[in-house]
């Protein structure tokens, strides 16, 4: 192998490796938001998106956090107080978020367990309709 071969190899070896793009809102998993068509285009999810822009949920997968809208909670979702969500008081600014976004005096916090590891947490905001509006993300702990 020549010099300038080699060096080409080594070059491209030492090539800083470019970063995924961050996932859009509709490349998360439909499992986890529990509703199709839940992201309408809509002013208060728009909003919602921007002012979360770049905020993560720490956890082993540290998952950023995805504006949702769904038209009811399913069933197998479990009502949490705020510090088993935030037990560090690290996410105030994610529940202002949706309160202001969502036009409602009150955020709710729900878990679902997807498997022993991974858990979904859903920051809503109920509706005038009856819907849900907010915020998911993921954490995951083995």
């Amino acid at each position: 192998m020549s010099d300038e071969v080699y060096q080409q190899f080594l070059d491209a070896a030492n090539a800083p490796v470019p970063s995924p793009p961050p996932r859009s809102p509709s490349e998360v998993p439909s499992r986890w938001m529990k509703s199709t068509g839940n992201l309408p285009n809509s002013a208060p999810l728009n909003a919602l998106s921007e002012q979360v822009k770049g905020q993560y949920y720490i956890s082993e997968s540290d998952e950023i956090f995805h504006p949702i809208y769904l038209e009811k909670l399913p069933s197998n979702f479990r009502n949490i107080d705020k510090e088993e969500f935030d037990p560090h008081n690290k996410y105030g600014s994610i529940m202002k978020a949706v309160q202001s976004c969502c036009s409602s005096g009150s955020v709710q916090i729900f878990s679902y367990e997807e498997t022993d590891v991974k858990t979904i947490y859903y920051i809503l905001s109920q509706l005038d309709n009856g819907g849900w509006c907010g915020l998911t993300t993921m954490a995951v702990y083995t």
